[in-house]
């Protein structure tokens, strides 16, 4: 990506749909079955890298990483009364 030309919508949407999109799809998936039995882990795979820095140029990357992980913090303490 050459640093004249910004990234485009559907870039940064592509990144938001596989991180954040891509890990709310899971958890609908898996939960139904975790709330049943009052018990699991959902395990996420994030990025130490949300704050940015080098290399240059993955903005759009660390920002949906950022979104994954406040999505997963959120999740946390509303999924903790089934035990998950």
């Amino acid at each position: 990506m050459s640093s004249k030309r910004p990234f485009t919508p559907e870039q940064f949407a592509a990144l938001y749909d596989t991180n954040v999109i891509g890990s709310q799809r899971l958890n609908r998936a898996a939960l139904p079955i975790l709330r049943k039995q009052r018990k699991g882990l959902l395990l996420w795979v994030a990025s130490s890298s949300v704050r940015g820095g080098t290399p240059p140029y993955l903005a759009p990357y660390f920002a949906a990483k950022a979104a994954m992980d406040s999505l997963a913090v959120s999740y946390a303490s509303e999924l903790a009364r089934w035990g998950i």
